[in-house]
């Protein structure tokens, strides 16, 4: 599926994810070296543009570590207009598509790991 509407912030995903690795699970302290790494022994779940505490603007990608740990990537590093934007671009692209935003979201990360992230 072509995700037309979000192809401006990809690169920018993209190197907002990367800048969070290496990391470890809190629970299991099972390491993921990169985002590939990530996304390949994680199972996402639902996202949601609008979670966390005082950051409702902010965009997490949530996914179960095998251990059965929640882990959850944040793309930091949009300005409050870029996240105002990626959030109106997002809600019409899973307008367009009858699907939730948070299949949207799951779909992007499968997206960029079949780019090459590495």
């Amino acid at each position: 599926m072509r995700l037309r509407r979000l192809e401006p912030f990809q690169a920018r995903l993209r190197a907002m994810c990367f800048a969070q690795f290496p990391r470890r699970c809190g629970n299991c302290r099972r390491e993921y070296k990169d985002l590939s790494a990530y996304l390949a022994g994680t199972t996402p779940l639902a996202a949601d543009a609008e979670s966390g505490g005082s950051d409702t603007l902010g965009i997490f990608s949530y996914a179960d570590c095998p251990c059965g740990s929640t882990l959850s990537l944040r793309w930091e590093g949009f300005t409050p207009e870029e996240r105002i934007l990626f959030r109106s671009e997002l809600a019409l692209e899973a307008r367009e598509a009858g699907r939730g935003a948070g299949e949207i979201l799951v779909e992007l990360g499968r997206q960029l790991l079949r780019a090459g992230v590495r």
